[in-house]
């Protein structure tokens, strides 16, 4: 019979939640200069850019891995449909 780990995690993750608050009031650096100058590097203007240049190569990654995973560039004769006469054919001997 399988157990149900919902409430365990839920209790888990409201406790995580009630203590952000306490957590962010604790930072050293929130409040300083350097604080505030990492907030303006981190949140600029070029912020939506900056985010798109990041997280462009992910795209691209799932294609590549998803397209290996189920087999989309079938390059060659795809071996699984062949015929057991074809793949055990030997090749034609050359004449001389």
């Amino acid at each position: 019979m399988r157990t149900c780990h919902f409430p365990r995690c839920a209790a888990t993750a409201t406790a995580f939640l009630l203590s952000l608050p306490a957590l962010t009031c604790a930072c050293p650096l929130c409040d300083t200069q350097t604080g505030r100058q990492v907030r303006e590097g981190i949140f600029g203007d070029d912020f939506w850019s900056t985010l798109l240049v990041v997280t462009s190569p992910f795209p691209v990654l799932l294609l590549t891995l998803a397209a290996y995973q189920y087999d989309w560039l079938r390059l060659g004769k795809n071996k699984a449909n062949a015929s057991p006469s074809e793949s055990s054919q030997a090749p034609p001997k050359p004449s001389v």
